[in-house]
């Protein structure tokens, strides 16, 4: 994020300038014009990505920004446009990846094993209960009979 201007009418203003504006604008002369063929070339991709962006066709998350989309993927712990010394998860915010230990993993495979056999053992009840009732109903039908 970039402070512009002062204050207008009491509000400050300010404005998101992403890695690829600045990428495209360290590689400009001071006329606005890009010498290298190749580079200007990029830099039209990197326009024509920022319209897809703001029109809703690109969506962009993370380190899955319009200069990645551009140039290819970043090279391990290092972020394009943005200076030394900036990490990618200082620049894209990205979470520590959480590690399961070993017994972790299998304390929660178990606790999946014995919920399934619990509902089986569970099934297997009700069917049997109602196995029972069936019969018990079987037979008291068979004894008022035999007393009719």
């Amino acid at each position: 994020i970039c402070w512009i201007g002062g204050s207008i009418g009491g509000n400050h203003a300010w404005v998101e300038i992403d890695r690829s504006t600045l990428w495209k604008r360290a590689r400009q002369d001071k006329h606005g014009n890009i010498p290298d063929p190749k580079v200007a070339e990029k830099a039209k991709l990197i326009d024509e990505l920022q319209k897809q962006v703001s029109e809703g066709k690109v969506s962009v998350y993370g380190s899955n920004d319009v200069l990645t989309m551009d140039l290819g993927p970043e090279h391990p712990g290092r972020v394009r446009g943005v200076g030394a010394g900036i990490s990618p998860r200082q620049y894209f915010n990205l979470p520590k990846p959480q590690r399961m230990s070993f017994d972790d993993r299998l304390n929660d495979s178990l606790r999946v094993l014995l919920q399934e056999e619990t509902k089986k053992m569970e099934a297997k009840a009700r069917e049997e209960a109602l196995r029972m009732e069936a019969r018990t109903k079987q037979l008291v039908e068979a004894e008022r009979e035999h007393f009719l």
